[in-house]
């Protein structure tokens, strides 16, 4: 008699519940008009000097919270003494290669030294290096044309740059306002920076056909070995090639040798036509307030980061992988207040041995693939985000140890809402004021261990509450659809329950 009570109480509130499921606040009718409202601003050019709080308001979307903490200034000042000379002299391009190679592999040399041998006469390629002082565009025309070298700025004001430039530390080179650094793909220009480079209110941009000799050749711009950089308010289009991070577009290195005098910061700026922003094995980086289009990669990256600040950003118009990815045992970082519109695959990974990474208010919306993916990596917050329209899965949990889930809405995901699986017979994921919606199931496992459930709303998630090795526990969720009592939930059964202890220390 019990059973067949449970069934009817269980037919009883799905009808209940289907009634329900019928809101368009519910399935995300409003979000979905604002979201397409900005897709149309962004692809408008006449926004494209709006900035990212700007564009959410005008299209009727909240701005999210302002996270972090702290901000780091970009500084105004100058970077080195002002008594330091300017002194700028050529070298052979194939030591700025070696010395990343000390560090990070040789993969792909070969491609920029193809680069470099279509446009040599004779000798080995040359690149102009900045030793002291803070150059600026004017400085390196005037030492172009003393070591007669090709480029230098055009009446346009444009600096054209068909050797690679090479910044050691010590020294600078600052962009500003209006100014733009073109550089030469069929020349095999790139940048190395090592001491300190400032773009504000600048561009950077790829220039010329196709290298004759190594057409794959795309140029670059790499920070590594103690050098910092600070872009704010600037365009940077193009760049990157290959595989490595060190080639990858835009890029922040760290050796593990040496420590930058001062973080890096990236904000308020656009990025398009990139493979990658990549950050690796640095601390303290700061990506604020950008908007990156059409990445030929993964379009922001991290490798054994820790401290990372990524907040506020947009990414949009075509991401063919995972907008962004903290990998390889990143550690407190902290993912606030993104946007992820459209795209392959998950739209935000953490794995690989990551740790104690803060996802928060972020938003992932109408991916060809997953929102949200956490896998092999311990002791992730994930807090208040919106997964909307995604073909594959809301928020994933895989092989990670103390996730906690806090306040998220999965809606409309053409898979679960929530899914965990591949965890330990004894470990514990947080479920905790989630709300699940129109989604192929509201929470679905497979080899779960145990999930502890509190709050969770599934008021609009008819007629699959639960799916996998979980699914016969769904009477429970029948009984109390909004998750009063808290319960540990397991393959076995279900029970009332205290929160258990979280085995991470943030």
């Amino acid at each position: 008699m019990p059973k067949i009570l449970d069934k009817l109480l269980l037919v009883a509130l799905l009808l209940l519940a289907q009634g329900a499921s019928a809101s368009p606040a519910a399935v995300g009718v409003d979000l979905r008009a604002q979201l397409r409202a900005l897709e149309t601003a962004l692809a408008d050019p006449a926004n494209d000097r709006l900035g990212n709080a700007a564009l959410l308001r005008k299209a009727g979307l909240a701005v999210p919270p302002a996270a972090p903490t702290q901000v780091t200034p970009i500084r105004a000042e100058r970077e080195v003494p002002a008594e330091d000379p300017v002194r700028i002299e050529v070298m052979d391009a194939r030591l700025a290669l070696a010395m990343m190679a000390q560090a990070f592999g040789p993969g792909d040399n070969d491609v920029i030294l193809a680069a470099q041998s279509s446009v040599i006469a004779s000798g080995p390629p040359m690149a102009l290096v900045v030793r002291s002082g803070e150059a600026v565009p004017l400085d390196i025309d005037l030492f172009l044309d003393l070591y007669d070298l090709d480029g230098g700025v055009s009446a346009s004001g444009v600096l054209d740059l068909r050797v690679p430039l090479v910044i050691l530390p010590g020294a600078a080179v600052r962009l500003s306002e209006g100014q733009h650094l073109r550089l030469s793909r069929t020349h095999g220009a790139f940048v190395v920076n090592m001491g300190f480079l400032g773009v504000s209110g600048a561009g950077i941009s790829v220039g010329g056909g196709a290298s004759p000799t190594s057409p794959q050749f795309v140029p670059f711009v790499t920070t590594m070995g103690g050098g910092a950089v600070q872009v704010s308010d600037s365009v940077l289009t193009g760049l990157g090639f290959g595989l490595s991070p060190k080639f990858s577009g835009f890029s922040i290195l760290g050796n593990g040798l040496t420590t930058p005098e001062r973080d890096s910061v990236i904000r308020g700026s656009r990025f398009s036509d990139l493979v990658s922003l990549s950050i690796a094995g640095v601390s303290g980086v700061e990506i604020a307030s950008n908007r990156i289009r059409r990445a030929r990669g993964r379009a922001l990256v991290l490798r054994g980061a820790s401290g990372a600040v990524i907040r506020g950003n947009i990414f949009h118009d075509g991401i063919p992988n995972n907008a962004i990815r903290l990998t390889e045992g990143s550690a407190r970082a902290a993912v606030r207040g993104n946007l992820v519109l459209g795209g392959r695959r998950s739209g935000i990974v953490v794995d690989d041995g990551s740790h104690a990474v803060d996802l928060s208010d972020n938003l992932v919306w109408h991916r060809d693939g997953g929102g949200i993916k956490v896998a092999r990596a311990d002791c992730a917050a994930v807090a208040r985000n919106i997964v909307l329209d995604n073909r594959q899965k809301g928020i994933e949990v895989r092989t990670s140890r103390g996730t906690q889930l806090l306040g998220n809405r999965a809606v409309a995901n053409s898979s679960a809402g929530i899914w965990v699986s591949a965890q330990g017979e004894d470990d514990v994921t947080y479920l905790e004021n989630n709300v699940m919606a129109a989604n192929g199931s509201g929470i679905s496992t497979a080899t779960a261990g145990v999930v502890y459930l509190a709050g969770n709303d599934f008021s609009h998630q008819f007629p699959r509450f639960l799916h996998g090795d979980i699914a016969r526990q769904s009477r429970l969720i029948a009984r109390d659809i909004k998750g009063a009592t808290p319960m540990l939930v397991s393959a076995g059964g279900g029970q009332q329950a205290g929160r258990p202890p979280t085995p991470c220390a943030r």
